[in-house]
């Protein structure tokens, strides 16, 4: 701060030399307490005064700057340098009316002072008046039009309006002045980044370090940006360049574990987090990243323990009270899920993404009254099928949830999601026949003969071909919802779908006469390709061919009923090997679709399967099936039973521990080996 020169009778005193001595030095509270002797027997010393206010403004003690400057101009009228240090004092303790009077007076001292109007804009940005700051700027623009600086500032303040196009013009305006500034060319790219010139952007952060390669911003700021950009490797080096000038900043580590966790390195992203959160343990965000981490590597209760951090720090964190529900869900532990998910819809009712998935905790819960209805925001929750399909293909007809009357209506059913749902949910359509509905069917292609066995469907139209006119439109799987009031409860009807006779003849004659038991095999299912949020689900639910080694059994015939490209390669890959375990006969190459699986399917005794469509189509069928299911089990499959509401000929065989088929193998292995008796006795 300004140290005004004293007059020469003033340094001839010994006691105030002595304090200005100190203040230089920098012992301010020496000093301060030989200018308080000073004023003490002269009031109207004003040197002591002033140096007083100055002491005071270093300490942003303001409210006795302010006192000790009001005697400086009651001495000295309309002085400068207090007037300028009087109206800072005062905008700082929010007194701006009074800040702006003050220095409204400097500048009519001084019309062109550019001190005067700098401050001025300073105390209407402290104000919250961008617009006229930007006015004051500007007036300075043109008192200095060569001034780098002031160009800078007016652009700084227009991008804070948000004003990004005129930001940019100023900055470049500012690098013509000077262009060996590294902060110009990181303002530059800051206002480019808002505008959506990532590509431009990325190069003036880079000019910026080509400037100054220590600049911390640029660096970090660039790797945020090559986040964006998905030249993740590039975002690693910049936060490590970061960690190399600051190596104690939370937010590089961070944003170093946000790049990990998208190259799916999550061990590396998991120890970076740990280390911002030793940098700063009350980061809600910190903490929040390092669950979503636990999350992805599947240690679910250190993931829970962790989200429950984040709401202890911040109980209003809405995505961490629905990822804490999904991670119970995970856990098996949906009632506590659900309370996770209402609290997420107190914080926001309006929460699509709360609400379906409160309605999957409901339904794993059997509270299908309480599921049912939420089940409907799948319509707009985006990741799932529905709301997909649901943009591609508008209905035209209205859509029917049960309310109006379908005597002498027709309707149209549109299947949704996988081929399995829709084996499920078919069941349905024989209530709307029994309503008086003409029911329309709209199924996948690998379906329609299979359903044309289904009761209760007039017509049945392929997914890729537009459908007649209808009365009323409904998504298979809203059924349950529509038809409560008729059907409160699971229908369970034994054997709903038919294999074609002819067909099963076919197949009859093809596997030949019985000579073992005949078990059907099914270890993975297949790749939605669309729906990416699907992935990590359907890894867990698939089983690798090798665990099956132990079944082998001479009495017993395996065979595949086994589709994609990647399974049949795992089969061929281990019988090239002689791999030691059952011999499994596949003849999927000759199956056309579902009712050629089907006919299949009624050749052999058992089918033991992953949770894929095949599992649902022999409990359709009515055919003896063992599920083997993961610990974090889809909601359809319920919890602690070991059969199913959904099919009576379903037996569930489910991981004890996460991701550990170990158990599953060896109790299925078990009971598969003690039906051999009853069979050869039967035989």
């Amino acid at each position: 701060m300004t140290l005004i020169q004293p007059n020469s009778e003033r340094l001839a005193e010994p006691l105030f030399s002595k304090g200005v001595a100190y203040y230089e030095s920098g012992e301010f509270d020496q000093a301060f307490e030989i200018f308080k002797l000073l004023i003490d027997k002269d009031p109207l010393h004003f040197d002591a005064q002033y140096l007083s206010a100055l002491i005071h403004l270093r300490s942003q003690r303001f409210l006795d700057a302010i006192d000790y400057l009001r005697v400086t101009l009651s001495i000295k009228h309309n002085h400068p340098p207090c007037l300028r240090y009087l109206a800072l004092s005062l905008s700082k303790v929010g007194q701006f009316e009074q800040a702006l009077e003050q220095t409204r007076l400097l500048i009519e001292l001084s019309p062109d002072s550019l001190d005067g109007h700098s401050l001025l804009a300073q105390i209407q940005v402290d104000m919250g008046d961008l617009t006229a700051a930007l006015v004051t700027w500007n007036k300075l623009g043109q008192l200095e039009p060569t001034s780098a600086q002031i160009q800078n500032n007016i652009g700084v303040i227009c991008h804070q309006l948000g004003q990004f196009e005129q930001a940019i013009v100023h900055y470049q305006q500012a690098r013509l002045l000077d262009p060996h500034d590294a902060k110009l060319c990181f303002d530059l790219a800051v206002s480019q980044e808002a505008l959506g010139q990532l590509e431009v952007a990325q190069q003036s952060y880079q000019l910026a370090l080509d400037i100054d390669s220590h600049h911390k911003g640029a660096h970090f700021n660039l790797g945020l940006l090559q986040i964006q950009l998905g030249d993740l490797e590039s975002a690693l080096e910049s936060f490590d360049r970061v960690l190399s000038i600051d190596p104690s900043m939370p937010l590089a580590y961070l944003n170093k574990a946000v790049a990990l966790q998208k190259l799916k390195a999550f061990v590396p992203a998991r120890l970076a987090l740990e280390r911002a959160m030793t940098l700063d343990p009350q980061s809600a965000l910190i903490c929040f990243n390092l669950a979503t981490v636990l999350q992805d590597i599947r240690e679910l209760q250190a993931s829970a323990n962790m989200y429950q951090r984040v709401l202890d720090l911040d109980p209003t964190h809405l995505n961490a009270w629905c990822n804490l529900g999904d991670v119970l869900n995970d856990l098996q532990k949906p009632k506590l899920a659900i309370d996770c998910y209402l609290k997420a819809l107190e914080l926001e009712p309006q929460s699509i993404r709360a609400g379906y998935h409160l309605s999957l905790s409901y339904l794993l819960d059997a509270q299908f009254a309480k599921g049912w209805p939420l089940f409907e925001c799948r319509r707009l929750y985006e990741a799932t099928y529905l709301s997909i399909q649901d943009k591609l293909v508008k209905p035209v007809a209205p859509m029917w949830l049960g309310k109006e009357s379908l005597k002498d209506k027709s309707i149209l059913v549109a299947c949704e999601q996988g081929l399995g749902d829709s084996i499920q949910f078919v069941r349905y359509l024989a209530y709307l026949k029994e309503l008086g509905a003409h029911v329309l069917l709209q199924a996948p292609s690998a379906l329609i003969e299979l359903f044309r066995s289904a009761p209760g469907i007039s017509e049945i139209w392929p997914n890729d071909q537009e459908c007649p006119e209808s009365d009323f439109y409904v998504s298979l799987m809203s059924l349950p919802l529509a038809l409560k009031s008729i059907v409160p409860n699971i229908p369970t009807p034994l054997g709903y779908l038919k294999s074609t006779p002819f067909l099963s003849e076919k197949w009859k004659g093809k596997l030949g006469p019985k000579a073992k038991l005949r078990v059907g095999l099914v270890w993975s299912g297949g790749v939605r390709f669309e729906q990416p949020w699907s992935w990590g689900v359907n890894q867990r639910r698939n089983m690798q061919l090798q665990m099956f080694k132990s079944w082998a059994h001479p009495e017993i015939e395996f065979y595949s009923l086994q589709k994609g490209e990647a399974a049949i390669k795992e089969l061929s890959l281990l019988e090239a090997q002689n791999w030691g375990g059952p011999v499994i006969i596949d003849h999927m190459g000759e199956v056309v679709d579902f009712s050629d699986t089907a006919a299949l399917m009624d050749q052999l005794d058992l089918l033991i399967s992953v949770d894929t469509s095949c599992a649902h189509l022999a409990g359709a069928l009515g055919k003896p099936v063992w599920l083997l299911n993961r610990f974090d089990t889809c909601w359809r499959w319920q919890l602690g039973i070991g059969d199913s509401p959904w099919y009576a000929s379903m037996k569930i065989y489910r991981q004890e521990r996460l991701d550990d088929w170990s158990g599953v193998i060896a109790l299925v292995r078990a009971d598969l080996h003690s039906l051999l008796p009853s069979w050869i006795k039967a035989k």
